[in-house]
């Protein structure tokens, strides 16, 4: 997506399963990362089991996915979850569950990081540890939030990440295909949605947070 848009390096804000594209990102192609803002998504491997939040949401059907947003589900939200094929998000799920997961790459990502989650959240802890473990990285918890409020109340989650932002350096030209491109990358919480909800274009992280 990044060579199709010509955007050479990004600036990556993930969530959820969007976060652990962002550090596949760090381990697989370090090159074309700026910055990154992860929240809400842990690079430890996770226990393979049928004991798991989100795959019991998923067997549950159609009503138990659409339960698990509350109050923040909307019409056209509900629909998008009804349309989804829950046989490929099992099948998805399942893979993640039981992965290495990516903690080897922690300790080598050394652009500017800023990592989130809410306390609430089942994955606050590792992803707190994970923070430990980035060279420079920012974390703030997020007092009272669940992993679904955390993605969907972007009032609180915001102006952290616009003070991050604000105190990074201008991107830097970066030459390809003669001329220089710098974007943002945002992906949130593909591992729910369907059609991945996942964009990367010249816009900024917050314009394209509050658009998804």
């Amino acid at each position: 997506m990044l060579d199709h848009l010509g955007i050479a390096r990004t600036r990556y804000f993930g969530f959820s399963m969007g976060g652990q594209i962002g550090f596949a990102l760090a381990k697989l192609a370090p090159e074309r990362l700026e910055a990154l803002i992860l929240g809400g998504a842990s690079p430890y491997p996770a226990p393979a089991t049928d004991n798991d939040w989100l795959l019991e949401t998923l067997y549950g059907g159609e009503q138990a996915l659409c339960q698990l947003f509350g109050e923040f589900l909307t019409p056209a939200l509900a629909a998008r979850l009804r349309a989804a094929d829950r046989d490929v998000l099992i099948a998805c799920r399942r893979r993640w569950l039981g992965s290495p997961g990516f903690a080897d790459v922690l300790a080598d990502i050394t652009v500017p990081t800023l990592v989130f989650g809410g306390d609430a959240d089942p994955v606050h802890e590792a992803v707190r540890e994970s923070a430990t473990r980035i060279p420079g990285a920012r974390f703030v918890s997020l007092p009272g939030l669940r992993h679904i409020e955390t993605m969907c109340r972007s009032e609180r989650v915001l102006p952290h990440v616009e003070r991050f932002l604000a105190g990074l350096a201008p991107s830097w030209p970066c030459e390809r295909g003669g001329g220089s491109q710098a974007g943002i990358g945002v992906a949130r919480s593909a591992s729910i949605l369907p059609m991945a909800s996942t964009t990367a274009s010249k816009v900024s992280s917050v314009e394209a947070w509050r658009a998804l």
